[in-house]
């Protein structure tokens, strides 16, 4: 099932899609045109208008990122495309890396905790008896068993 929010995306976005140009329309494959056109809302009224610029329209945040996601795999030059992935790439590692550090961060706050508590602990001190004493106590508990 999906959600409501990307039904209503999808019937903004089929609707850009049919005012499109065809040799762009062409270069979309029909089974995703036919997913967005069986998973929209057709009770949602769009409120797009044909003369104004599509970057100036009241677009929910979701149709931007299905026709953003359509720009970049159907409509993009290979130029554009390698731009992207290498922005993608670098937004990734940049990401990364930041949760490195957080991880980095948290090792360390760990170790600090482990170290309070083994210095905080007080060790038993065990009496240490003599060899005569502990060779007289072996014989006791073998005559004790016998």
């Amino acid at each position: 099932m999906i959600y409501n929010m990307y039904t209503n995306a999808f019937t903004e976005v089929y609707y850009i899609l049919q005012n499109t140009d065809e040799s762009l329309l062409n270069k979309i494959p029909n089974k995703f045109i036919q997913f967005i056109q069986n998973n929209m809302n057709r009770d949602y009224n769009v409120e797009i208008k044909k003369d104004f610029p599509i970057d100036k329209q009241p677009l929910l945040k979701e149709t931007e990122a299905i026709l953003s996601l359509i720009y970049r795999s159907y409509w993009a030059t290979s130029d554009e495309k390698l731009e992207f992935a290498n922005k993608d790439k670098q937004e990734f590692l940049e990401g990364n890396k930041n949760q490195n550090l957080k991880d980095i961060y948290e090792v360390f706050e760990n170790r600090k905790n482990i170290n309070n508590i083994t210095i905080n602990n007080n060790l038993m001190v065990i009496p240490k008896e003599n060899f005569m004493k502990r060779l007289l106590n072996k014989i006791k508990r073998a005559f004790i068993h016998f």
